[in-house]
């Protein structure tokens, strides 16, 4: 990665612990080459001397979503990045949630397209390896993924939204999250864009493989759409 000319001042800064890192991964970090055990077929491709025909047969499970869908633990997972703060999570509210008692959003007819989520996101007092940082605020990188219901034969853990926030030692921030049903939860089948009814699992934290929230929802689908709840 070229870093530009003021590269390493800010790395400087950082190791100095003027500033505290919040960069954050776009990719997934494998443990060794061709982890995912790409084909020849799928990359580069076939023939071999002069591939001109590639294979997309991994379908969705690209990337994070291979290691989620096999269970395989990278080196360094989507979204993950380190910081010299340290911050605490905890669940403020959503819109439904699936618990004993089961609430249900039936956005078909209650008019309403959205699901929410909100979780409060504190920095503590200390922070980790600088004993009296020279830096006041530092930065936290929210991730929301989502789980599909299993009628839906989508990957685990998608990245439905992210949030940077700044926060002091002992302060805090609520962050909330809104899915839009009819773009954030739908899937591709048939030749058609639809939403399937089931339990869909709201996973936040700092990374892909660094869960600090949980909690589950259920949500009627395109094909209740005559069933009204009374």
């Amino acid at each position: 990665t070229l870093l530009g000319q003021e590269g390493g001042n800010a790395l400087a800064n950082v190791l100095l612990g003027y500033t505290s890192p919040s960069g954050r991964l776009p990719f997934t970090i494998p443990n060794c080459e061709n982890e995912t055990k790409f084909a020849i077929a799928q990359y580069p491709g076939l023939p071999r001397k002069n591939p001109v025909n590639v294979t997309y047969s991994e379908g969705l499970l690209v990337g994070y979503r291979w290691y989620h869908a096999n269970s395989v633990t990278p080196a360094y997972p989507f979204g993950h990045g380190l910081s010299y703060a340290r911050f605490e999570y905890s669940l403020v509210h959503c819109s439904s949630i699936f618990s004993e008692a089961v609430e249900m959003v039936n956005t078909s007819h209650s008019g309403h397209d959205y699901v929410y989520v909100s979780v409060r996101v504190y920095r503590k007092v200390t922070d980790a390896m600088v004993p009296k940082p020279s830096f006041s605020k530092a930065a936290e990188v929210v991730q929301l993924y989502v789980d599909f219901p299993r009628s839906a034969k989508e990957p685990p853990k998608q990245l439905k939204g992210f949030r940077k926030i700044w926060l002091r030692p002992d302060e805090s921030q609520i962050v909330t999250f809104s899915l839009m049903k009819s773009k954030h939860l739908r899937v591709w089948e048939n030749e058609m864009w639809s939403v399937k009814s089931g339990v869909y699992g709201l996973n936040i934290g700092p990374s892909s493989s660094n869960i600090k929230v949980k909690t589950k929802i259920f949500v009627f689908g395109d094909e209740s759409k005559n069933s009204v709840r009374s």
